[in-house]
């Protein structure tokens, strides 16, 4: 009988450093066994069923070269103690962390019982999150070895918790439930599904790398203003030119920073390469104009994976997941004072940025379609007027506020978020077209 598999990922440390290992839940044969994944390597060996549970007593002269090292138990050596009689095979110099000095560590025990990924095995997990890269892990080696990793939408699985597991510290245990009663709700993981995991990997180190350099410039930046503003040894002299000239020599001399654009480049070469390995990207996003891999990347690196929006009313649950949906008094979401945005904001900002380039290409397919909103809306409500709203003020209380309605500025985000709404559908249609012709095939 095939045993199923509950894994809760978790980053390993909080900020305040608190252990928050991943948490696996095996069954088989009615019984259930829980483990701590402690670190990457622990993960890293789960997937490949060298998991370490169980270990046994060194014996004095037992050759251990082939036990992972890792693997074993050490104890520190005290720096009084004589090694001559210990095996010097059992001994080893690892750096202290907190001490930063060498020590010596004997070994005290090896793994004698191994865990992990077997044949047959049924994975179940989260959708999204901090587990994607683990989650595609363990699917590579599944193809390897006969088993398969499925995951559920975090906001499908919240509400089959029952309430008895309503402590997320249990999740581990109630996936194999849900798992076991629906399995329905599980999407499995698939080659296609790995690329879009490192398409998100991707997507997230580029950004990254931006944060970085762009925390560098500022820095250099702040350091110059310091230097030039309070100069009193004519360093500067009379600074013919502008302030911006020095800084861009600044940035030129800095080699910190240009290891960063360095790093920033070569992400977004990186990120352009797993974007277009991406099927959909040949089948849907090339062939828009103003769509390149960036925006393509944060797009599908936040829907993640469309068969969960695949339903009665598919195309209406992932324009409301994209925050292009209209709300019930007919405004479009948008982050208000006093109001939660719906929506995820990944997705809001990437289809913020493809409006932009529609607007910026108005012979396009697409700016041609905004124009033509535009107009229409324009048309529809000729002059601006002033409408009445209420917002929340201080103290929560709501007040009356005035606005305009319909100027330029308003008709042009209008009719930015109607194409957007209309972009999404499509994009619903031809990625469920082509998920239904791959489930077929």
């Amino acid at each position: 009988m095939s045993r199923v598999i509950g894994i809760v990922h978790r980053v390993k440390k909080t900020k305040s450093q608190e252990p928050r290992p991943t948490m696996v839940a095996i069954e088989e044969g009615g019984k259930v066994k829980v483990f701590e994944l402690a670190t990457e390597t622990d993960e890293y060996d789960f997937s490949k069923a060298r998991f370490p549970v169980k270990w046994r007593d060194v014996e004095p002269d037992e050759d251990i070269s082939g036990f992972r090292a890792h693997q074993c138990k050490w104890r520190k050596v005290r720096r009084d103690e004589d090694v001559s009689q210990i095996n010097i095979a059992h001994l080893r110099t690892v750096m202290d962390k907190k001490a930063k000095l060498p020590v010596t560590e004997q070994v005290m025990k090896v793994p004698v019982s191994f865990e992990g990924l077997k044949s047959g095995d049924k994975v179940a997990m989260m959708l999204g999150g901090s587990g994607d890269i683990f989650a595609g892990r363990l699917s590579i080696e599944g193809e390897k070895t006969g088993a398969q990793v499925f995951r559920i939408p975090p906001f499908v699985f919240s509400d089959l918790r029952l309430p008895g597991e309503k402590d997320k510290k249990e999740d581990h245990l109630a996936l194999l439930r849900v798992f076991k009663d629906r399995p329905n709700l599980f999407y499995m993981i698939r080659p296609p599904d790995r690329a879009l995991i490192r398409v998100k990997g991707k997507l997230q180190q580029r950004q990254e790398a931006q944060y970085q350099r762009i925390k560098r410039q500022q820095q250099i930046w702040h350091s110059l203003i310091g230097r030039v503003f309070l100069d009193e040894d004519k360093h500067y002299g009379d600074l013919e030119g502008e302030v911006a000239d020095v800084y861009q020599q600044a940035q030129d001399d800095d080699s910190i920073l240009q290891n960063l654009l360095a790093q920033e480049k070569a992400a977004e070469k990186d990120l352009k390469k797993a974007v277009r390995q991406l099927p959909i990207w040949d089948e849907i996003f090339k062939g828009i104009d103003g769509c390149g891999e960036r925006i393509a990347a944060g797009i599908v690196a936040s829907i993640a994976d469309i068969r969960r929006f695949i339903a009665p009313n598919g195309a209406a649950k992932l324009k409301k997941f994209c925050s292009v949906h209209v709300m019930d008094d007919g405004r479009f979401p948008r982050q208000r004072h006093g109001e939660v945005c719906e929506g995820t904001p990944e997705a809001r900002r990437a289809l913020y940025l493809l409006a932009d380039q529609f607007n910026r290409r108005p012979d396009s397919d697409w700016g041609k379609e905004l124009l033509r909103r535009k107009l229409a809306l324009r048309e529809k409500h000729p002059e601006p007027v002033d409408v009445e709203v209420m917002e929340e003020g201080e103290g929560g209380k709501k007040v009356a506020k005035t606005v305009k309605r319909y100027t330029d500025g308003h008709i042009h985000k209008m009719a930015q978020w109607r194409t957007l709404t209309r972009f999404v559908e499509k994009l619903y249609k031809q990625w469920s077209r082509i998920e239904n012709e791959r489930s077929v095939a």
